[in-house]
């Protein structure tokens, strides 16, 4: 019987469950082709032209599409509530299946951007982060195309007997328009 330990990062990087990972993301592939994930899960980075978030004209910086498709669960936890000037979205939904091999938690916090040749440094003020989620286009003759944005609430889990992450997003407005610009400000960097 092995005496009670914790692993230190080499061992881990070496057990079963991490040797496993890269196959449980080819097989969540499956899921895509098969056509059961009709959600495309987005990273976006953008900035705004004046000295803080929000001030001045916004463009997209960067958009990093999570693959293998995670799953999106019920959107119907958002709600569309009125008020004075409209309709105010609001509510949450949890994603997961996201790849634990091709992202970290700094990744989907929006702390740094993956796959780049700035992968590892850190994104500052005045940048801006949010997930986009989009349908895939099937259905065509459909005139519905939800594209939302949220933000991350709490800290992504890894669940590594999965070999995956599952984030809880909170909606938040002032979404991009349909075509995918920005309804804020001119889109053009």
């Amino acid at each position: 019987m092995p005496i009670p330990k914790a692993l230190d990062k080499h061992q881990a990087a070496r057990t079963l469950a991490a040797r496993l990972a890269p196959r449980a993301d080819r097989l969540r592939q499956l899921a895509t082709r098969l056509g059961v994930r009709p959600y495309r899960v987005w990273l976006v980075w953008t900035r705004y032209g004046g000295e803080e978030r929000g001030e001045g004209d916004e463009c997209e910086l960067r958009r990093e599409e999570l693959l293998p498709t995670p799953k999106v669960a019920d959107l119907t936890g958002i709600q569309f509530n009125p008020y004075s000037g409209g309709v105010l979205p609001a509510g949450s939904v949890r994603v997961d299946r996201i790849s634990c091999v091709r992202y970290t938690e700094d990744m989907l916090r929006g702390r740094v951007a993956p796959a780049s040749p700035d992968a590892g440094k850190s994104i500052e003020e005045p940048n801006d982060f949010f997930w986009e989620i989009t349908f895939d286009g099937r259905n065509e003759g459909n005139t519905f195309r939800p594209r939302g944005k949220y933000r991350v609430v709490g800290n992504p889990w890894l669940n590594p007997g999965n070999a995956e992450y599952a984030v809880i997003l909170e909606r938040i407005s002032e979404d991009r328009s349909s075509t995918g610009l920005s309804n804020i400000g001119d889109d053009q960097p």
